[in-house]
């Protein structure tokens, strides 16, 4: 609580559950803040009912969205005309103690506060920005819901100069903005966007349907799903194989994952260097899994590090479960500092 993330005006810890201050009546439905390699810097943000923002805690960068740089102790709203007098309908924040900060409207606008070191916010600048903007306001290209049919989902992940921000946009294809150093923007390309949202034509691009964008330890990569179910990769690949193509290079353009089909939820577990580990699961409700296992989290009583798996490929293979179960979630927990973990 030393930044004033306990909401409650004032910088220190808690040791039990307390209301936080200024949100008496005020109905809450979606909360966001930092996960992953945690510092003790935390921003908290809230969305409530009526489409309103609030943030509080720790304010280096601006990330509270007020114009300032103070750290905050209890829950400051968010001017609406900040967003234009829109409605917010989901936020979302990421960076650990770099944190940048975002808002999606009710008509498909992104809206964006906080850390810029990689550019994400697409303004032609690396500069913070302590005030909301509009995701590619200063872009030649700026980013056009209309045309575009609209978000399909969008998800944003990174912290320090490593951040960026992706969209599915109705018509099937992704549009990135910031980090792409591993071309996890499913392009052909490695370069950092920030003066435009750049759209992905690399096929499978006009034919996805969910996106899973994930990054440990500052590697990127993005799961592409497919109409009829194929799922592809691109970005890094890490040196345990965890991409799931059985490779360790980077991946771009992107590639088929031909092992996984019907993708349902895909995981990255991992913060020191490039030894991830990797979790699939599917529609149907099998596990599948690859990379770092040196204390047997894989499931697999075969499995070790850099196995080849069932098929002699470094493909991802089937964690053990129990004959006839269908695993419905997966929550994969755990980030290593060392060799060990």
């Amino acid at each position: 609580g030393g930044h004033g993330q306990a909401g409650q005006g004032q910088f220190s810890d808690n040791v039990r559950p307390n209301v936080v201050e200024n949100l008496e009546g005020v109905h809450i439905i979606k909360i966001s803040t930092g996960t992953q390699q945690e510092t003790n810097t935390h921003t908290c943000m809230a969305l409530d009912d009526k489409g309103q923002v609030w943030t509080w805690g720790y304010n280096g960068y601006g990330q509270l969205g007020n114009g300032r740089t103070e750290n905050w102790g209890a829950p400051y709203k968010i001017p609406q005309e900040y967003f234009e007098n829109k409605r917010i309908v989901d936020i979302a924040t990421t960076g650990n103690e770099y944190q940048s900060c975002w808002a999606r409207t009710q008509d498909d606008h992104l809206y964006c506060w906080g850390h810029n070191g990689a550019g994400q916010f697409c303004q032609n600048t690396t500069t913070d920005h302590w005030r909301p903007v509009k995701w590619s306001g200063r872009a030649t290209t700026p980013w056009d819901p209309v045309a575009n049919n609209g978000i399909a989902c969008w998800q944003i992940a990174g912290y320090s100069s490593n951040s960026c921000v992706y969209i599915l946009d109705g018509n099937g294809f992704v549009w990135h903005g910031g980090y792409n150093g591993y071309g996890n923007a499913g392009g052909s390309d490695t370069t950092n966007h920030q003066d435009s949202p750049t759209k992905a034509t690399s096929s499978p691009n006009g034919d996805i349907v969910d996106i899973w964008c994930q990054h440990y330890n500052s590697y990127h990569g993005m799961w592409m799903r497919t109409q009829n179910g194929d799922t592809y990769h691109s970005g890094h690949s890490g040196g345990y194989y965890s991409s799931g193509d059985g490779g360790t290079g980077n991946n771009y353009p992107p590639v088929l994952i031909d092992k996984i089909k019907n993708l349902k939820e895909v995981y990255y577990s991992g913060t020191y260097s490039d030894g991830s580990t990797n979790y699939w699961l599917t529609d149907e409700g099998e596990c599948f899994a690859q990379g770092r296992n040196n204390y047997k989290c894989i499931s697999n009583p075969h499995a070790g590090d850099n196995w080849t798996g069932e098929d002699g490929t470094y493909k991802p293979y089937h964690m053990y479960q129990p004959a006839g179960t269908k695993i419905s979630h997966i929550i994969p927990q755990g980030g290593h500092q060392g060799s060990s973990w």
